[in-house]
């Protein structure tokens, strides 16, 4: 006769960590860090992870890796995810801003360094969670003195325009920092040692890094430090002006409705 084992004779044999590799989702980086932290995808060690033995990557470092919609979905975490409206929802902006710009070295051995207030406009197009455009121009009057012509007239004017690539590193976030780099033109005007107006037109490399802070559907703060590398040229330094500036952001725009083409809009095909 066929006998039995009673109920929980047998114990439980526990999983091999190679048996647990067969869970859907789950690999051996889950089982290190967690549910929450599993994945198939060779992302994981890319974003921090760190297999047994390596020092894990500084934060900031982690910051600087170049992600995309289509690998690594909408937000990575940090800065409040969005959830029920997206920056891509309206993915145009138009900004005001103000802030200082510094002149820290001279465009000719005797024409002074100066400080002053800029105001700038800038337009916007963010075409995926973590990359976007923005064009700007701004304005300036520093006081850029020529030592050898004290008692000539120095209104001066310092014009800025750029076009830049945005990346933000956080993805679709509420608080979303982002670098960006570009390339664009600078204007100067100045008095040389003739007593001459001089202008001067330089190629400039912005590069700099700021945020952004939504506080309604179609509104933001928003802040950034440049630093608007103008190249010397004819006889002129290059300039490091440096602008630290803050303003509002209008956004506006939205993604096309999926259901147009199907639609008669009420009226007869």
């Amino acid at each position: 006769m066929l006998q039995l084992a009673p109920v929980g004779a047998q114990q439980p044999q526990p999983l091999a960590p190679g048996d647990a590799l067969a869970l859907p989702g789950l690999n051996e980086t889950g089982l290190r860090h967690g549910l929450q932290g599993s994945c198939d995808c060779a992302d994981c060690t890319a974003d921090g992870y760190a297999e047994e033995g390596v020092t894990p990557m500084p934060w900031f470092f982690q910051q600087m890796h170049l992600r995309h919609s289509s690998t690594h979905g909408r937000a990575m975490g940090p800065g409040s995810p969005l959830r029920g409206t997206s920056w891509l929802n309206r993915p145009f902006s138009l900004s005001f801003d103000t802030g200082a710009l510094l002149v820290t070295n001279s465009i000719d051995s005797n024409v002074g360094t100066a400080n002053d207030l800029m105001a700038g406009v800038s337009v916007g197009w963010d075409w995926d969670h973590y990359w976007g455009a923005q064009a700007r121009v701004a304005w300036s009057t520093p006081n850029l003195r020529n030592s050898t012509q004290p008692g000539t007239d120095q209104g001066d004017n310092l014009f800025l325009g750029d076009l830049s690539v945005m990346y933000y590193p956080w993805g679709d976030s509420r608080t979303r920092p982002y670098y960006r780099v570009g390339f664009g033109l600078t204007d100067v005007e100045f008095t040389n040692d003739a007593a001459a107006r001089e202008q001067q037109t330089m190629i400039t490399l912005p590069i700099g890094a700021g945020f952004k802070h939504q506080i309604r559907r179609n509104l933001a703060w928003r802040g950034e430090i440049v630093d608007n590398i103008a190249l010397g040229q004819s006889g002129t330094s290059t300039l490091q002006n440096f602008s630290l500036t803050f303003g509002v952001e209008w956004r506006y725009g939205g993604r096309p409705d999926t259901r147009w083409g199907w639609s008669n809009h009420g009226g007869v095909w």
